[in-house]
């Protein structure tokens, strides 16, 4: 059985972005209004660039070359 490589799958851009599309459209379809929609996306946007930031620094120190 092949072991999955969380890091990798969780700095993947693609997945975010779909996520990111999941939330909005779930969110659009659900008739919440312009504001609460435009609020949530702030939201998700604020996170998973907190969340890359994370994930690249992780990288760069595993790697050594954070100085």
């Amino acid at each position: 059985m092949k072991k999955i490589n969380w890091k990798k799958n969780l700095s993947s851009r693609k997945l975010w972005c779909a996520l990111g599309s999941v939330i909005i459209s779930l969110i659009a379809g659900l008739g919440l209004s312009e504001f609460v929609t435009g609020q949530i996306t702030a939201i998700i946007t604020a996170l998973v660039s907190v969340v890359a930031y994370v994930l690249a620094d992780a990288c760069t120190d595993k790697d050594g070359k954070n100085d």
